[in-house]
């Protein structure tokens, strides 16, 4: 079962827990830029999405671990499916070469019925050029980073990841959706690391535990019209460019405001000291421990927005570790506003414990 989140996490706290992102997106877009599109404005068909999607849960939860691949695609993906939009715009089991190897994903996507009709004939000459995407399925619960072998499975000792990427290089499609009906994963093949960047939703903690709007996660970005291109673009390419466009002005930002944060650091550690005891070489050491902390905080930041430490996936990590958690109460809109009192210093005790567990 998922954790279950405290109830003293604020909304912004809680959304980076209603997805988890490996470094595909950027998490700050996805929270704070995401919701103030006119996309995000979906509550009417959220709620007919979310009550359906409910009613063949419950309809389904009872069977679903013990249906191997082929019936949990049967009895639940492709249900799903129709929910967000693909009734009648999917082929099965298309074949796509790679090399001399010929794999078949399970559902070549299409924008509508016609466009789909059209492509049967083109795709067995591996053309994919109608589609706006595949997508692969596994059976409920299945490890999906994992090669195993099961009666469950439909090909056995696969790693369902690398199946999806497979798939995407053989069909030359930029956008791929791999579930096994609880996880719904988003691969990109033009991401920085096509195998290791994904953004993820847990559809049973969506629907179990969530506030209704953050079922968003699931439908805005899993649904047919986030793979519809309008004007030579998508949805998904859409939040994809704005992620890259925040990273590189977070990396200007950051530049620019490097002074001002070594200044604050040095502010910070010498303020218990008396003049007489800040001499020259207690100023030099104070500058020295300013930039060593800096580097490690800029260090922790990134590991933890490409969730190389598990930021969104470990709440518990997330509670007792994450740098990102104990700062969240020092960010102010006016940087120069920043201030370190006293008992605010907890959150350099909190940084120490985790550097001293990672040997930082």
């Amino acid at each position: 079962m998922p954790e279950a989140l405290p109830k003293n996490h604020s909304s912004s706290d809680e959304a980076g827990l209603w997805f988890q992102n490996r470094g595909l997106f950027s998490d700050h877009f996805l929270k704070a830029r995401l919701p103030q599109w006119k996309e995000w404005e979906t509550d009417e068909e959220l709620a007919t999405f979310r009550k359906g999607l409910m009613s063949l849960y419950e309809s389904k939860e009872t069977i679903l671990p013990y249906l191997n691949e082929a019936q949990t695609e049967e009895e639940f993906v492709q249900p799903v499916l129709d929910l967000l939009g693909y009734a009648n715009s999917y082929i099965v089991q298309a074949p796509t070469k790679v090399g001399q190897q010929t794999n078949r994903p399970d559902y070549a996507l299409f924008p509508d019925e016609t466009t789909k009709n059209k492509a049967y004939q083109k795709l067995k000459g591996n053309d994919y050029t109608q589609c706006i995407g595949v997508a692969d399925a596994k059976y409920w619960e299945r490890e999906l980073d994992l090669a195993k072998s099961s009666d469950r499975d439909t090909y056995i000792n696969q790693n369902p990841s690398f199946q999806i990427v497979s798939y995407l290089t053989g069909t030359q499609q930029k956008w791929g959706i791999l579930t096994n009906g609880r996880l719904w994963r988003l691969y990109c093949i033009k991401s920085h690391l096509p195998l290791g960047n994904y953004y993820q939703v847990d559809l049973v903690k969506l629907l179990e535990e969530a506030p209704e709007e953050k079922l968003k996660y699931l439908y805005l970005f899993f649904r047919k019209a986030a793979l519809v291109q309008t004007d030579g673009k998508s949805f998904l390419d859409h939040v994809l460019g704005g992620s890259n466009e925040y990273a590189v002005e977070l990396e200007a930002d950051i530049k620019e405001r490097a002074y001002e944060v070594v200044e604050l650091l040095c502010r910070g550690f010498a303020a218990g000291f008396s003049k007489k005891q800040l001499a020259e070489l207690a100023l030099k050491d104070t500058y020295d421990n300013s930039l060593t902390l800096l580097y490690r905080l800029l260090f922790v930041f990134y590991a933890e927005a490409r969730e190389l430490l598990p930021l969104t996936s470990s709440l518990s990590y997330y509670d007792n570790y994450s740098i990102s958690f104990a700062v969240a109460p020092l960010i102010v809109e006016d940087f120069g506003k920043l201030q370190l009192p006293v008992e605010e210093m907890s959150f350099l005790s909190h940084s120490q414990s985790f550097f001293d567990i990672f040997s930082l």
